[in-house]
């Protein structure tokens, strides 16, 4: 039998850096309580075909950007380090949106990205795990959870990310990543936040 023989030889993980972070559950709690009291539609500035989208009062409730900030430089970090650039640097930054999303069974967000921002997240606030189990209803996309996109499709490229939503979790990501959330079917509400970040000034070496 011939033995099988390889070189050592270092590889590129997938382009973009996706950031999936854990979060404060008292923080979670806040945003959720808040955001059950918005009264503000977003549904009209989204990709999303969701009908309860609203959008949160970032000058009234500062602290919601405060608490945001160690998981957002966690991300610019994580970033210098995956892609070896030191130099990368970021004078500041704004959390310019943010909004809450109740997804009801058959609500769906198409494939889109984000513009006229630099990063973008999702935090999982309440997924249901009669949503997580629909995964073994398709061999598709798994229902609820959230897909991104980088590249064309070949039968030689990972053009494509499938994430794990858990409740009290943050997935933070380049806006112009493409990504999209398949409808579930269960009678029961997705809860979830996404926001979008603008960086201030010189990025430094990009």
């Amino acid at each position: 039998m011939e033995e099988n023989r390889f070189l050592h030889h270092k590889f590129y993980h997938w382009g973009p850096y996706v950031a999936e972070i854990k979060v404060d559950p008292d923080y979670c709690k806040r945003l959720l309580s808040t955001g059950k009291k918005l009264t503000r539609p977003f549904t009209t500035q989204l990709a999303g075909q969701i009908a309860d989208e609203r959008a949160f009062d970032l000058k009234k409730d500062p602290w919601i950007e405060e608490e945001l900030r160690i998981y957002i430089d966690t991300w610019i970090e994580g970033f210098r380090r995956y892609a070896g650039k030191t130099l990368f640097k970021v004078s500041g930054y704004a959390l310019r949106t943010m909004w809450i999303n109740f997804t009801k069974p058959y609500e769906y967000n198409p494939v889109h990205y984000h513009n006229e921002c630099d990063l973008s997240f999702v935090l999982y606030l309440k997924i249901p795990k009669r949503i997580l189990k629909e995964k073994h209803l398709t061999r598709a996309a798994p229902p609820g959870f959230t897909t991104f996109f980088y590249g064309e499709e070949h039968w030689s490229t990972i053009n494509s990310k499938v994430v794990l939503p858990e409740d009290n979790t943050i997935v933070i990501f380049p806006s112009n990543l493409r990504h999209e959330v398949v409808h579930h079917t269960s009678k029961v509400r997705r809860v979830t936040i996404a926001g979008n970040i603008k960086f201030r000034g010189d990025r430094g070496n990009i």
